[in-house]
């Protein structure tokens, strides 16, 4: 047992020691203070499927208690997909990051734990060999990861009010790249619930651009995306994450609560210019 000890204290297994550490502290830390899921969760829930050919600016802003904003922005063609495809293939987004960083966290110190105690009966421990057994762990922790988190995906899902993903049909959403047409794009999808991340196409010739809003009109299973429609910035983003609310839990007509609350807007406009 005291070797065990000594080897979670030693070099590479420390590291995951630590970490593993950070993450029992903090889900200690939760019970006692009551910290729900919603306020350490990533403030978007990513889509799965990204596009190698993302070519926009994303932002994703995770949200965690210790009050830290994190702006990733990620200029890409080949690059940011590269990154996104990666951050989903080790299932960061399908959970909570807590989550995350403590199924990885316990992976890496269990597979460093034991890599280690059989190896140096073999031969000697030195600098690289660890180093080398670090990399090696946190390459395979990785996979592994993913692995544990994709069940527990499937409560999240279920939890941010979603039945299925038509759900969301006839919403409207809020594009995040540069260009929405056949062959990508990316929007988000708020409601007073949750938000989510959603991959997007659009089949006609359109100037959807990066916080421009746009109508969901179906929803393509086959290759996991929603077809939309472009739509003008008219829309106030409080009444937006209402309409969106109507569509998802009452089934409301979401092209009809469009169009009657740009009516509305536009006849407050005309009042205030009276006025």
């Amino acid at each position: 047992m005291s070797e065990l000890i000594a080897i979670s204290l030693a070099f590479p297994t420390v590291v995951f020691t630590a970490l593993l550490t950070l993450a029992v502290l903090f889900w200690i830390l939760s019970m006692m203070s009551g910290i729900g899921f919603d306020s350490m969760d990533l403030d978007a829930d990513f889509d799965a499927d990204f596009d190698a050919d993302f070519d926009a600016d994303f932002d994703a802003d995770f949200d965690a208690d210790v009050d830290a904003d994190v702006d990733a922005d990620v200029d890409a063609d080949a690059g940011g997909a590269s990154v996104l495809q990666f951050l989903s293939f080790i299932g960061i987004g399908k959970v909570p990051l807590s989550m995350w960083g403590t199924i990885f966290s316990f992976c890496g110190w269990a597979m460093s734990l034991l890599i280690i105690y059989f190896v140096q009966d073999v031969v000697a421990l030195g600098l690289l060999l660890e180093l080398a057994v670090l990399a090696v762990v946190t390459m395979v922790a990785l996979p592994l990861t993913r692995l544990g988190v994709s069940p527990l995906a499937m409560l999240f899902e279920v939890s941010s009010g979603y039945d299925s993903r038509e759900d969301i049909i006839g919403g409207v959403c809020q594009v995040m790249s540069g260009r929405v047409d056949e062959g990508f794009g990316q929007a988000r999808f708020d409601t007073e619930g949750a938000e989510l991340v959603i991959s997007v196409r659009c089949e006609q010739e359109n100037e959807l651009g990066r916080r421009d809003q746009a109508l969901i009109i179906d929803y393509d299973e086959e290759e996991n995306v929603y077809l939309v429609e472009p739509m003008d910035q008219l829309l106030r983003a409080s009444k937006l994450k209402e309409i969106n609310e109507a569509v998802v839990l009452e089934g409301a007509d979401g092209p009809a609560q469009v169009e009657e609350a740009v009516s509305e807007e536009q006849e407050d406009k005309k009042v205030q210019l009276t006025d």
